[in-house]
């Protein structure tokens, strides 16, 4: 893809969701987003040390890496957009997931919750491969496998979970650790069965 175009294309989502985020897009969702956010960190205090360099992929608001950090851990937030992050800017960068600007395995540990299913299927490669960039250790991602009742405009690339697995897999050239699961599999789970997430190597 010529940059020209992806340019638009990342304007075009950027634009998209900070408009959804001003206008009240998962407001009144709100609670649940934050019992999501609460289990993600509490799993990974599971699997991250404090110490461990930490990246949120599509933070959001910022709750997931806000959690962590009053807990002690090292962590940043990136998202296409910064409009919904709430408190402590400096820990959040604003870039897509396709595009970040970030050295190459600055982060022992880079994850995302409900959000891979967002990126336009046409740079779901490209944004595997970026994740892997900047990962040097471990990747772990909740991915939503069900549509969007808003459709392809949120969720363009809705596939099984089995096919993200394999996505990573061709994409892993330097035997990070990666851990998939479904978005609805991993809600259900309270902290303390988080460890029923699937491992690969």
């Amino acid at each position: 893809m010529d940059s020209t175009k992806l340019k638009q294309i990342e304007q075009a989502e950027h634009d998209k969701y900070t408009e959804l985020y001003r206008n009240g897009y998962r407001v009144d969702a709100n609670q649940h987003r934050l019992r999501y956010q609460y289990r993600l960190s509490a799993f990974l205090q599971q699997k991250i040390k404090p110490a461990d360099k930490a990246l949120e992929i599509g933070c959001g608001s910022g709750a997931a890496v806000l959690h962590l950090l009053v807990n002690g851990y090292n962590v940043m937030g990136v998202d296409i957009t910064l409009e919904r992050v709430i408190g402590n800017q400096g820990r959040f960068v604003e870039a897509p997931v396709w595009d970040m600007p970030f050295d190459d395995n600055k982060f022992d540990c880079t994850f995302s919750a409900d959000v891979l299913e967002h990126v336009p299927s046409v740079l779901v490669g490209s944004a595997i491969n970026e994740i892997f960039r900047v990962t040097g250790k471990l990747t772990i991602h909740a991915i939503c496998t069900k549509p969007s009742p808003q459709g392809k405009y949120l969720h363009p690339t809705v596939k099984p979970i089995i096919w993200w697995k394999e996505m990573f897999e061709q994409h892993n050239e330097n035997n990070i650790k990666v851990i998939v699961i479904d978005c609805g599999e991993f809600f259900v789970m309270n902290s303390k069965s988080a460890g029923g997430f699937d491992e690969e190597n």
